[in-house]
């Protein structure tokens, strides 16, 4: 992310502030390395994150704020779901949700939990226990709610405490709260629809904006769909789609503004208009 956000900025010629996640900074350090003095700085903090944030947001110097956070299939558990764009929920017609549910348990069931430089893992740990937490919750209310478990999933201690392989539940209903928050991990909560003016509204009964995958033959369908939806991105019959040369952002509490493409320059110029007035007639 340190990259995605500051590379515009350069390219416009301004300077940056970085403030990395405080608990994977050597990546920042070690990008200010390697320019001039004072065009890329990092400030890191951990425990006071948010009074750090206030005094980026409200001195005089800093021009743009640009961030990332969290907002209050299989290609779903990628870098075990802690990635931003990747389902927090899936929806499926109510018809096919078995057949749908056995294809993905048995997919699921073959991915190797391990260390990352291993040749045969799949998928590596979480981030911290505060995420896995999280992942616990969501599960767990689910279930309390009548969801139905496809894959259990849960801790894997004989690896470390912060690898959770992968659970898979069905038949979410909209009042659990996976319904509505981020999982950012390794759980698939898959609903049920009928037909598809009602998958829309539930789509989009959330606060946030980025991202949406959609599969589907019916070219008809398809543009239907990605015009209801409120994401600011959708993709169709794939589930990767970004690019540097595509733009990259959100709507709603997924924010503003755009990351890559020519437009993602755009929030770090100021449009200046210069009017000259008494300039001779043309010869």
């Amino acid at each position: 992310m340190v990259t995605r956000k500051a590379a515009a900025a350069l390219a416009a010629s301004c300077t940056v502030a970085i403030k990395p996640d405080g608990q994977t900074p050597l990546s920042a350090f070690a990008l200010e390395a390697d320019f001039p003095k004072g065009v890329f700085n990092t400030v890191l903090a951990d425990k006071n994150t948010a009074q750090v944030g206030l005094i980026l947001c409200e001195s005089p110097k800093i021009k743009k704020v640009s961030f990332a956070r969290s907002t209050g299939v299989a290609l779903k558990f990628r870098g075990t779901a802690q990635i931003c764009i990747f389902a927090n929920k899936i929806y499926v017609q109510k018809s096919v949700v078995g057949k749908f549910s056995e294809l993905i348990a048995a997919k699921v069931s073959r991915f190797v939990l391990g260390h990352g430089l291993h040749n045969n893992t799949t998928h590596g740990c979480m981030i911290s226990g505060k995420a896995i937490k999280k992942v616990e919750e969501h599960k767990k209310d689910a279930f309390e709610k009548g969801a139905k478990v496809v894959l259990k999933g849960g801790l894997v201690e004989k690896l470390s405490p912060h690898f959770y392989s992968l659970a898979i539940v069905s038949h979410v209903p909209q009042s659990a709260r996976v319904s509505k928050e981020e999982t950012f991990g390794p759980l698939c909560p898959i609903f049920t629809f009928k037909i598809t003016e009602e998958v829309v509204k539930y789509a989009d009964g959330t606060d946030c904006g980025l991202a949406s995958h959609f599969f589907s033959k019916d070219i008809d369908t398809i543009y239907t769909v990605s015009e209801a939806l409120e994401t600011s991105m959708f993709s169709c019959d794939i589930g990767l789609f970004t690019d540097y040369a595509v733009p990259f952002g959100g709507i709603k509490e997924s924010g503003f503004c755009r990351e890559g493409s020519l437009y993602g320059l755009d929030d770090y110029t100021v449009v200046k208009l210069v009017t000259i007035g008494g300039l001779p007639n043309r010869i």
